[in-house]
């Protein structure tokens, strides 16, 4: 790299997940340091190849309405509706498009593992591991634990870029006396959340769907515990949301969730093989909603770590594409 490319990020127009929101705060820091950065919106098919007389091909995609989510305007990243394949075009995909990649010759090409489970579920069919290592793409990790698969499958140079978690204006988290006894739960495990509900009828128990991300930072923001047994494909926002609001947090150990790297909260707080634990895990509810101000002191290392993550994060963005 020389500091003089144009770094095209490609992203699903208008939706609102953990995914397209790193990809914008990517571009934006991109653009706070200098380099020139535009989100490029696509569907992973809108696209065809429009060869020039001078020999370089330009891939040209739709051009999308409201392309970005309300809630992703404040990044004010700009954006372009093709790529010119040239030595001068860097181009980031996230790890849902791997089949996009050979359709890139001269491009520098990075491969974003926002998560490293959905990433190899769309790898897989176009040809796994020697795929990516056939088309010379530079490997970035958004979780050590995708880092640490990825060094198992043989990519040993693999650049950390993660996130940095953001929250909706206004909301604030609650005293901890005035905390309720609320557990809220997230929908990627919905039937085993409700299990525990049933074995916990004192408690109150919510899940977190079908809600504004202000209407789940407020629930967050008044509710003594998040727990989360979903499949932690990356380093997962909700359970950091949950602990910078407040709240305790108790997970499964799949995948980032057993990685006190990207999930550093106490031992005590993790349950494998959870359905075979569920009286375990049901005495744990009970003593974080008994004891809710002694056990809300064991998260201050995640919250103090969370606090920290957007410095980080610059500073992962600086060393990986440094500065014009």
């Amino acid at each position: 790299m020389t500091g003089n490319e144009t770094i095209y990020i490609l992203c699903p127009p208008n939706h609102m997940t953990g995914g397209p929101e790193a990809l914008h705060q990517l571009c934006a820091r991109l653009t706070k340091i200098g380099r020139s950065a535009r989100m490029v919106y696509t569907n992973g098919s809108d696209h065809s190849l429009m060869p020039s007389p001078d020999g370089e091909t330009t891939m040209v995609f739709r051009e999308y309405e409201n392309a970005v989510h309300p809630q992703y305007r404040a990044y004010a990243t700009e954006s372009s509706d093709y790529i010119i394949d040239n030595e001068n075009a860097i181009v980031v995909f996230p790890e849902i498009w791997p089949h996009l990649i050979p359709l890139f010759k001269k491009a520098t090409k990075a491969y974003w593992w926002l998560s490293f489970d959905y990433g190899m579920r769309h790898l897989m069919p176009v040809g796994g591991v020697p795929f990516l290592l056939e088309n010379d793409c530079k490997m970035l990790s958004q979780s050590s634990y995708a880092t640490a698969q990825l060094s198992m499958l043989g990519f040993g140079d693999v650049l950390r870029i993660s996130d940095f978690t953001t929250l909706a204006n206004n909301v604030a988290p609650q005293p901890i006396q005035q905390r309720r006894d609320l557990v809220l739960f997230n929908n990627k495990a919905e039937a085993f959340g409700r299990q525990l509900a049933t074995m916990s009828p004192q408690y109150e128990f919510k899940i977190l769907s079908n809600m504004s991300p202000t209407e789940v930072h407020q629930n967050m923001a008044q509710a003594k515990l998040y727990v989360d047994f979903g499949p932690h494909a990356g380093k997962d926002r909700m359970p950091r949301e949950a602990a910078l609001l407040g709240c305790c947090v108790i997970t499964g150990r799949n995948g980032s969730a057993n990685n006190f790297e990207d999930l550093p909260i106490p031992a005590k707080y993790k349950f494998g093989n959870h359905p075979q634990r569920m009286h375990e895990i049901s005495r744990a509810i009970d003593d974080v909603i008994q004891n809710f101000p002694e056990r809300f002191e064991d998260f201050g290392v995640y919250r103090r770590s969370i606090a920290v993550e957007e410095t980080k994060f610059e500073l992962e963005v600086f060393s990986v594409f440094g500065q014009v």
